[in-house]
């Protein structure tokens, strides 16, 4: 079980380490178009006043968020400047998501922003989603059996 565990974390962590910008748009080195519907776990991470698109990020629990320590430099220790928006197909649409704001956020001790080294961060939700909790966790126990069969 913890080896499952511990490729799905070097998955998740991956997808975020390759997000780069290209033409003025965030896009996953190597991904496809998918439907948000079918990964309801992650999440667009936005300033909280102009709701801008900072960082994705993957919920782990009912109230906690997975996301690199680079794109805190700004709000680590201001959380109440970060949202966590769910269910947008888009980093530029808020219209049908649903908005969480952060309580704390946690980045790794020993997170060097000179080498990218432990560059992890946890992101604390003031609530948890209601719809996105149940499912979140139908989902990641699918995929967790899923991955666990490839192993």
């Amino acid at each position: 079980m913890c080896l499952c565990f511990n490729n799905v974390v070097f998955l998740i962590i991956f997808a975020i380490k390759m997000v780069e910008s290209t033409n003025g748009t965030n896009r996953i080195v190597g991904g496809s178009k998918c439907n948000i519907k079918d990964y309801p776990f992650m999440v667009s991470l936005r300033y909280t006043k102009s709701l801008k698109h900072c960082c994705g990020g993957s919920l782990i629990s009912e109230k906690w968020i997975l996301s690199a320590a680079h794109c805190m430099k700004n709000v680590l220790n201001t959380p109440w400047l970060l949202t966590a928006v769910f269910g947008e197909q888009r980093i530029d649409v808020t219209t049908n998501g649903q908005l969480i704001p952060a309580r704390e956020i946690f980045n790794h001790p020993e997170y060097d922003k000179k080498n990218s080294r432990n560059d992890i961060s946890l992101v604390l939700l003031k609530s948890e989603g209601s719809i996105l909790l149940l499912e979140f966790l139908i989902h990641s126990i699918y995929r967790a059996h899923y991955l666990c069969q490839k192993i």
